[in-house]
């Protein structure tokens, strides 16, 4: 076979290949995909990518976190412990409207413990509640959101309640620590108010509040405490922690103490040792974030609601 006749062979092939392809295959799957993207805007979702229809259409199942585009965008918050209790709060969204029940009975008279915990809650927070168009909505944070949203609903005015207790000093949240603390000066006592992640405030522990009373914190109690956090968790719920405690210093003193802290980093470290440690473990705020009402999806697929808890 002559090195012509190879190369007439190969060119051949190559022709043949060539053809196999109608030259307006990438028209047509544009344009397909293009009405695919049409279809999927009047529906309210946003495609950016051409690829991705193809790829929606071929899923079986969606799992949402429950941060993502399949809810409203609003924590509720569903249950809270305290006091060996677990009470269940109605209603859904900002609206400060429900009612907080301990098992079947409604609470009309706020126990101290869940009363205090409340307090705490909203005194370490930088959310507000506001109303705009006739419908309730925050400024804000969704977590801290729900936290004020359930303290207005027990009768507590944030607002006064911040007003008439000053804060006077603030350790930021952040991703390390994975709680925010905060100072208030409250009648002649400087309360202490701190929310976060359970695994970060349980151990700066060294009391529990409880149905009797405050008392020094033990195995069982931390037992138990976790138990119940595995069980909200399970269910995809997330879980808030909030402690507090009264600190024991002159408040002239400790304004002259927070003013150095804000210049001097080892000052800051000194001033943070002593507000988080020997806190009062007080109860968890455990938050629900509802899917969207006008989602509907055909029978076909799957809906599975996931967590960084789960």
């Amino acid at each position: 076979m002559t090195t012509e006749r190879v190369m007439d062979i190969f060119i051949w092939g190559v022709a043949l290949a060539v053809a196999v392809i109608p030259e307006a295959l990438p028209a047509v799957v544009t344009i397909s995909l293009a009405l695919g993207v049409r279809r999927m805007v009047k529906r309210k979702a946003l495609v950016r990518k051409l690829p991705a229809v193809e790829t929606l259409g071929a899923t079986n199942i969606i799992c949402s976190d429950k941060t993502g585009t399949l809810t409203q965008d609003a924590m509720t918050i569903k249950k809270m412990y305290a006091g060996d209790t677990v009470y269940s709060v109605t209603g859904n969204g900002y609206t400060p409207e429900g009612k907080i029940f301990s098992g079947e009975n409604e609470v009309t008279e706020m126990p101290d413990q869940l009363k205090q915990l409340l307090i705490s809650g909203s005194l370490c927070n930088d959310t507000k509640l506001i109303k705009e168009d006739g419908e309730w909505t925050i400024l804000g944070d969704p977590t801290e959101g729900a936290i004020v949203v359930v303290s207005e609903k027990a009768g507590i005015k944030n607002a006064d309640l911040k007003k008439e207790n000053p804060r006077l000093y603030e350790i930021p949240f952040s991703s390390d620590t994975k709680k925010m603390t905060t100072v208030n000066k409250m009648d002649d006592d400087l309360i202490v108010s701190s929310k976060g992640a359970l695994e970060m405030l349980l151990e700066a522990c060294k009391s529990i509040y409880t149905s009797t009373g405050i008392r020094d914190i033990t195995d069982a109690d931390v037992e138990e405490i976790n138990k119940h956090y595995a069980a909200f968790a399970s269910d995809a719920l997330r879980v808030l922690t909030i402690c507090g405690k009264r600190m024991q210093m002159d408040i002239d003193s400790f304004k002259i103490i927070a003013e150095e802290a804000n210049e001097k980093e080892s000052v800051r470290q000194d001033l943070m040792k002593i507000i988080e440690t020997d806190l009062i473990f007080m109860v968890w705020l455990v938050c629900l974030i509802p899917l969207a009402k006008r989602l509907k999806l055909q029978s076909r697929y799957a809906i599975q609601q996931v967590s960084g808890q789960s």
